[in-house]
């Protein structure tokens, strides 16, 4: 995906957002076995040939085929939401009353810069998607000698993994290139197999708002105050 002028308005309009990138990485302790979702906060610096943008968000994953994305401002305003159900996306303004819909891995596109399903993205972050063996079947994967996953490549893109979270699996900061694409995700906070809420996948916000097709969505961005 390029990243073009509405990656830099996030970026700025996200620089004091949620969690400061300065905290303290976060212990995380006995990773389960087997991981239904994962849940917590990251930040993501990408850079293209239109230029380089920054954003913090909230993020929510199911391997049930549920994501939800909320990034906001240093005062708590949305900025935008992400929400993935059953095989479609939708990229929300709430401002603006709009919204972009697309498929699984253009919405991913749309926040990572990257082309990836939900369980890749999933995997790349806790680092154990090695055990889903149908995710892993066109990756190369790389492992330490502690048999952690430090970086993989499957066709164009690629990703390492430059720190993990102590003692653990679960990378903390990964790179990712993929064509004239790249970023860094780090990742501020992270916990395993969160409690399903009740309305955070529902459609149900979106009654009255307008369907629009991307490129405007990337211009009301551009426009926001």
């Amino acid at each position: 995906m390029p990243v073009g002028r509405f990656v830099k308005f996030i970026g700025g309009c996200l620089l004091l957002a949620m969690l400061t990138s300065c905290m303290a990485a976060p212990r995380i302790k006995n990773i389960p076995d087997r991981i239904d979702g994962i849940e917590g906060f990251a930040s993501l610096r990408l850079i293209g040939e239109a230029g380089e943008g920054r954003s913090r968000f909230s993020f929510l994953f199911f391997l049930a085929g549920q994501a939800r994305i909320d990034a906001s401002d240093f005062m708590g305003r949305t900025l935008f939401q992400i929400l993935l159900n059953e095989g479609r996306g939708y990229f929300i303004l709430p401002s603006r009353k709009a919204f972009w819909a697309g498929g699984e891995a253009e919405i991913i596109a749309k926040l990572l810069g990257i082309e990836m399903t939900l369980k890749e993205a999933m995997g790349m972050i806790s680092g154990v998607w090695w055990r889903d063996i149908e995710t892993i079947r066109n990756w190369s994967l790389e492992k330490d000698e502690n048999g952690r996953i430090v970086g993989g490549n499957r066709s164009d893109l690629s990703f390492w993994v430059e720190e993990f979270f102590p003692e653990t699996e679960s990378a903390r900061t990964i790179g990712f290139k993929q064509a004239e694409s790249s970023g860094r995700l780090k990742i501020l906070d992270i916990g395993f197999n969160p409690i399903r809420r009740e309305g955070a996948f529902s459609l149900e916000a979106l009654d009255g708002y307008s369907l629009k097709p991307w490129e405007e969505i990337r211009v009301l961005m551009e426009h926001e105050d």
